[in-house]
């Protein structure tokens, strides 16, 4: 992934990327990927780096990132998300709950989400781009949950044919 010149300047300014533009053996860059009880970062190389959870720092599904690597005597390479490079812009399935986003597929707390829509205790929304762009109904409605199976299996073309909602 190409880095711009402004976040290029803030890398070297932080000291993760030196003068002479190479990385510092402690950080890595790649992409996020979420699993179900643990995250990883996949570098360009296809290293892969375990991150938990709670040390995603505000990242998701497909950020790319920087990991700073911290000790692990077990030999897995583990991490911690120190900096969001470029935020994906891919939809989030969440729900709204005690005025906070939470991820239907991880329940994770998303924060900084822009809403301009009048919502409900346990609406189901989509998000892009930390914005709240539709909502699509309530976790109450006994047949949501084909939309919801549609949606994170990635089934969106039948999505379309509003057969359930």
């Amino acid at each position: 992934m190409q880095i711009d010149e402004k976040t290029l300047k803030e890398l070297k300014k932080e000291n993760i990327i030196k003068e002479d533009g190479s990385i510092n053996r402690i950080y890595r860059f790649g992409n996020v990927k979420i699993l179900k009880d643990i995250a990883k970062v996949i570098t360009p190389q296809k290293q892969e780096i375990f991150i938990d959870l709670n040390d995603l720092n505000e990242a998701y599904e497909d950020d790319f990132v920087v990991v700073r690597i911290i000790f692990n005597p077990k030999g897995k390479l583990r991490g911690k998300i120190f900096k969001i490079i470029k935020k994906s812009n891919k939809e989030i399935l969440a729900y709204f709950k005690s005025n906070c986003f939470y991820s239907v597929k991880e329940d994770l707390l998303l924060k900084n989400i822009k809403n301009e829509l009048n919502l409900k205790e346990f609406d189901l929304i989509l998000i892009k781009n930390q914005k709240v762009i539709k909502k699509i109904d309530s976790l109450n409605n006994p047949k949501i949950d084909e939309f919801i199976s549609l949606f994170l299996y990635n089934e969106h073309y039948r999505l379309d044919k509003k057969v359930i909602l």
